[in-house]
């Protein structure tokens, strides 16, 4: 989490002046404020895992807020990183019951996703069946018009079932969602009714990854792990390797979030993935016996609270 904010400190200074009017600057100074846009959205996919559920929702709206700036002066570019990050931010305000404001979002996303899609479908379809499906628990959750969610639902459902006829194993999941919702809506009476929320087991990961302190096993027992026998870290490791290629589909699908949001990049595969995770890295520190933190980075200094060495490697030399 300090990486993230630390990206957007940088990019602030460098967004504070802003470009001369009429610079050949300005391109560039917007290509930067859709980076802090995505770094506060990956803040707040930290912050949400963390339960610091507020924080989260802050940051988050100031990325809507800068990726809007960014897709008014470059639509074309800019407006799937806008949709994507109104669409999570719809997600988490439902979460908090925040409904009226949930569904402020999700017809923004599913306004801009309706265009990209008819554009190209491949790439959009699903990013618009998910907004859709969002605007219409979030018109059930304020007891909203109940023809606009249902129409919502039913077309959601329509276009899941299309792609799950072609990939279940990619849509499936999806199919299963619209047709959740589709069902609420026809349920429905008018009134207030608001969808379940879900999160749990994906956030709980989330966090857990996250940090190189604590091992929390499956009666919610946490143990620290420079406490943890070398022999009992190299169990752990082995239970959360087997299931590398879930833990990503979880996080993904339970966060609602791309792949890239969780540090993802195109040659990595789960496994490589999983290897940096900061638990992943302390418990194979401790397997071999050694402190879940190294006393000493890479460069030579100490490892300190407040000290940082994300880009140290090792050989590294340090003047």
């Amino acid at each position: 989490m300090s990486a993230q904010a630390r990206a957007i400190e940088f990019a602030r200074r460098g967004l504070a002046a802003g470009p001369p009017a009429g610079s050949l600057l300005a391109r560039a100074f917007i290509l930067n404020e859709i980076e802090l846009a995505q770094c506060l959205g990956n803040l707040a996919l930290l912050l949400w895992a963390s339960r610091r559920r507020e924080e989260a929702v802050t940051a988050l709206e100031e990325a809507v807020a800068t990726a809007r700036r960014s897709a008014a002066v470059a639509p074309s570019v800019h407006e799937p990183v806008l949709a994507d990050l109104a669409s999570r931010l719809a997600t988490y305000l439902g979460r908090l019951q925040r409904w009226r404001e949930a569904l402020a979002l999700a017809d923004e996303a599913a306004g801009i996703t309706a265009r990209l899609a008819e554009a190209d479908p491949v790439r959009y379809e699903s990013a618009h069946a998910k907004n859709l499906r969002q605007s219409a628990e979030a018109r059930l959750g304020i007891g909203g018009d109940l023809a606009a969610a249902r129409r919502d639902a039913d077309t959601s459902v329509a276009i899941c079932r299309r792609l799950a006829a072609k990939d279940h194993a990619e849509y499936g999941r999806a199919l299963e969602e619209a047709l959740e919702t589709q069902e609420l809506t026809r349920s429905a009476d008018g009134g207030p009714m608001a969808p379940m929320t879900r999160w749990t087991s994906e956030e709980h990961w989330a966090n857990l990854l996250n940090q190189d302190e604590v091992w929390q096993d499956v009666q919610d027992r946490r143990h620290r792990l420079d406490e943890m026998p070398p022999s009992y870290c190299g169990n752990v490791l082995r239970f959360i390797r087997r299931q590398a290629d879930q833990l990503i589909e979880m996080l993904t699908d339970g966060l609602d979030v791309p792949p890239e949001a969780l540090g993802l990049t195109d040659g990595d595969d789960a496994a490589s993935w999983l290897d940096r995770q900061p638990l992943i890295v302390a418990l194979t520190r401790r397997a071999r016996g050694e402190p879940a933190r190294p006393e000493a980075c890479h460069c030579g200094y100490p490892v300190a609270p407040d000290w940082h060495h994300e880009h140290c490697y090792p050989g590294i030399i340090v003047d």
